[in-house]
């Protein structure tokens, strides 16, 4: 293991000495993953997104909360779940936003194996306090 890993610095440190930058360096030891960080990236950006829609979830009773999950766990579930107020969240949006991130999770699901741990993602569901829809825990 030792001995890899010193290889790899000597590679990095020769190829780094020809004018290249650290991610071509690690893309021409690993090969090209610029795609997948891309998704990477893209699903940063829809998770951001996802955050911003549903933070100002305000409501006056649970009857008006919900929750939507967005990409897949291994053994079943969603990855992460959102809370958001049917009356007072712009619903139309945030589904559209959900569709995006599983599509594109499914994407990166599909090219790489998964390293997670089997849980099963479960929905609590969400509750109205202090007027804005909260995730159960």
């Amino acid at each position: 293991m030792y001995l890899k890993n010193s290889g790899i610095a000597c590679l990095f440190v020769l190829l780094s000495g020809c004018g290249m930058t650290g991610d071509q360096v690690v893309s021409e030891i690993y090969g090209d993953s610029g795609e997948d960080g891309q998704l990477y990236q893209h699903l940063s950006e829809l998770q951001f997104k996802l955050e911003l829609l549903t933070q100002q979830a305000h409501c006056s009773s649970d009857f008006e909360c919900r929750t939507i999950g967005v990409g897949t766990k291994p053994c079943g579930g969603s990855r992460y779940y959102f809370a958001y107020s049917a009356s007072s969240s712009d619903v139309t949006e945030i589904t559209s936003v959900a569709r995006e991130y599983d599509i594109t999770d499914n994407k990166l699901d599909h090219r790489i194996e998964r390293a997670d741990r089997c849980v099963t993602g479960v929905d609590l569901g969400a509750s109205c306090r202090n007027q804005l829809c909260v995730l159960k825990y």
